[in-house]
């Protein structure tokens, strides 16, 4: 159990306290009690007026501060640097390019990654739910009231259709009963010369649930103080009301419903929060006293996830708790242990250690307020100097005539210059002046410069293209780093969630079109552990630039391809192909070119070998190897006639030392002297054969050779 429990200040008394099983219920409700309304007060104190007075900003409604009788204009610097802001970031998340994707940790497990990054950007979060509509409002809401909250969760949709047969045997209603998913009713048994055969209704139930994705509005967000993100806060709750029969299909005890109907409406300053967010001026409240069906009973409701140690290990886990009511009892035991927090929280100027950081209305808080007031002076003095005030003498003046505001008209009066007009100073262009200069503050806290939402004719005017280039990439560096920013922090959590939530509940393949073609998807062979990877805000240069780069890198690849250097296959350029596309705006680019990977590749190379084994020699190629041949043999030729030189070099030194030998030993070896003739006489004739047969030998090679040819 846990090591204390909350005191009646909000801290834990940490004595060893024995306590019985119904006791540990209480106590456990007692701290998830204290976490949801702990975290329900820093809402409110914290952080609920500031997002009210943001709203009020955007949506450029007065100060409090005006005055009757002057003007009350509101400048919309919030709202203008928002809306400068989102369209630059929604084309960035749901443009050609993949933002967010799941990289493989080995080669085999890259088609998979490539198909569990289409089917999550592509079909759960823009098929199944209205993901650009999502997104759109989170960022928003983060823009404007430093916090965007998304959520996402399983929603179960089980289908059940019913179908009747007749006069089955025992055998197959056996195998229509092992089916899974079958219920089989028997309606009628009849007999029959083969055995009863049977009339049953079969009952098919398929389970078509889909993971669906929410955003969720800042006020019904709460977490515990001092957390540095989701993972690390004690608890984390979704605080709202619903209608009694969704509570009931949670599976909330019919009871504890029955018990807390119309218990929805938490606190006042939910209802102020609500009522700045909507434009109308409707007072939130007014639809939640009517008359309603029972079922539609509003319930205050918590999906509480909250550490807390139930098992009594000494280690606080995760888990889920279902909360009802307003003092948050406890639906579902001892709650669920779960392994996330189903939110992804999007802030757009991040605080290190901190969940909520800054967003427009913190940076430019300043300047709306200062920029209305110089409008209002403005326009007050604009007044004036068009219709100033007049002095008047009093008893000369028909007061009458002095208050008719028709432009042409009479004055009576008793007495000449008994009313004269009071001069007043046009300030308006040291009005404009300074209006400028908060403009150049705001750029410079938002990035927006007029580069970013087109050339400025006057700050660029005769520049340099490297001039007009660097400012462009300038003003587009913010807005990158506002999407790598959301990135990082919000989607990347989004779809590592969205993938673990489709691989654990989606228990069946499913048929959808993703890159043009329709593929089976079955996510139960997925890995959930692979890591996921942000695109977006990375490198430099526009998307021209880039476009260029790669027009140069294909280029240089079809030179390669051509000149057969293996530097470069067909894989590579078909890669440089497809970003192209992507670049340009065409997300499916297999409808103008073929996937092409290495297993498309090395069935390419075997074909062209093959076709180049069963191809007829070519004529100009037999030449070129008769005229090798013919070189060779010219070759040995020489190689012979250079032995046969040798040979004869050897006889002639061989018969010279023999007369040598002859002319010194004439006398003693007289005796000796026929068989030395013998052998010198055998010695020639043997030199003479060898003779004989190569010239014999070449003669056969050159016949050969010519024949050949």
């Amino acid at each position: 159990m846990v090591d204390g429990f909350p005191d009646e200040n909000g801290g834990l008394i940490e004595e060893a306290v024995e306590l019985t099983e119904e006791g540990a219920d209480r106590e456990v409700q007692a701290l998830v009690t204290r976490m949801v309304e702990e975290a329900i007060q820093y809402y409110e104190e914290s952080l609920q007026d500031d997002q009210e007075r943001a709203t009020d900003y955007y949506h450029g409604r007065p100060f409090g501060n005006e005055e009757e009788g002057r003007s009350k204009v509101v400048a919309t610097v919030i709202r203008d640097a928002t809306q400068a802001q989102l369209p630059s970031l929604m084309r960035i998340f749901f443009g050609s390019e993949h933002v967010v994707e799941y990289r493989p940790r080995r080669l085999e497990q890259e088609a998979m990654a490539r198909q569990m990054t289409d089917y999550i950007r592509d079909v759960v979060i823009q098929e199944d739910n209205e993901g650009f509509l999502i997104l759109y409002s989170a960022f928003k809401d983060a823009l404007v009231r430093r916090i965007g909250v998304v959520k996402w969760y399983w929603e179960p949709n089980v289908r059940i259709t019913a179908d009747q047969f007749q006069s089955l045997s025992e055998d197959q209603v056996a195998i229509l009963a092992s089916e899974p998913g079958v219920d089989v009713e028997i309606l009628a048994e009849n007999p029959s010369p083969w055995g009863p055969l049977f009339d049953v209704e079969v009952r098919r139930s398929e389970n078509e649930g889909k993971v669906r994705v929410v955003a969720v509005p800042p006020e019904e967000f709460v977490f515990t103080p001092g957390a540095r993100d989701l993972d690390d806060a004690a608890c984390v709750a979704h605080v709202r009301d619903v209608p009694a029969d969704e509570v009931l299909a949670l599976g909330v005890d019919p009871e504890v419903v029955e018990r807390f109907k119309g218990s929805g409406g938490r606190t006042r300053l939910s209802d102020t929060m609500a009522a700045a967010r909507d434009i109308s001026g409707t007072d939130p409240r007014f639809g939640r006293f009517v008359e309603r069906d029972d079922a539609q009973a509003l319930i205050q409701l918590a999906e509480v996830y909250a550490k807390v140690d139930v098992d009594g290990d000494g280690f606080a886990e995760r888990r889920k708790f279902i909360c009802v009511g307003p003092a948050f009892e406890i639906a579902n035991g001892d709650g669920e242990p779960v392994d996330e927090v189903p939110f992804a929280v999007f802030t757009p100027d991040p605080e290190p250690h901190t969940i909520i950081g800054l967003s427009n209305y913190d940076n430019l808080k300043d300047v709306q307020l200062i920029q209305s007031q110089i409008l209002r002076d403005t326009l007050d003095n604009l007044a004036e100097v068009v219709d100033p005030p007049i002095e008047v003498l009093q008893g000369a003046v028909n007061m009458q005539d002095v208050m008719n505001k028709e432009r042409s008209k009479f004055i009576r009066s008793r007495q000449l210059g008994a009313i004269r007009e009071v001069e007043r100073t046009f300030v308006a262009p040291h009005a404009l002046t300074m209006l400028s200069y908060f403009d150049e503050i705001k750029e410079k806290r938002t990035g927006m410069t007029k580069a970013a939402l087109g050339l400025d004719a006057n700050s660029l005017q005769s520049a340099t293209k490297m001039a007009v280039a660097a400012t462009m990439s300038a003003s587009q560096q913010r807005i990158e780093l506002l999407a790598r920013i959301f990135a990082e922090i919000g989607l990347k959590r989004l779809f590592k969630g969205l993938l673990r939530t489709v691989i654990r509940y989606q228990d069946r393949a499913r048929v959808v079109r993703l890159r043009g073609e329709y593929v089976e998807v079955d996510p139960r062979s997925w890995d959930a552990t692979l890591d996921v990877f942000v695109n977006v805000g990375l490198g430099t240069g526009s998307s021209e630039e880039k476009f260029a780069v790669l027009a140069a890198a294909a280029e240089k690849q079809e030179m390669l391809l051509e000149r057969g250097v293996p530097l470069v296959s067909f894989v590579e350029y078909r890669n440089t192909l497809g970003r192209m596309l992507e670049m340009a705006g065409y997300r499916n680019t297999d409808e103008f070119f073929r996937p092409w990977g290495p297993q498309e590749q090395a069935m390419w190379d075997q074909a062209q070998a093959q076709a180049a084994a069963n191809q007829p020699p070519d004529p100009n190629q037999l030449i070129a190897q008769a005229e090798l041949m013919k070189a060779q043999a010219q070759v040995m030729s020489e190689q012979v006639s250079a032995q046969m030189e040798q040979l004869k070099l050897q006889l002639r030194e061989a018969q010279l030392e023999l007369e040598a030998v002859r002319l010194k030993l004439s006398d003693d070896r007289a005796r000796d002297k026929l068989a030395r003739d013998t052998a010198l006489k055998a010695a020639e004739l043997a030199v003479e054969v060898e003779t004989n047969r190569l010239s014999s030998q070449i003669e056969q090679d050159r016949k050969q050779q010519d024949a050949d040819l």
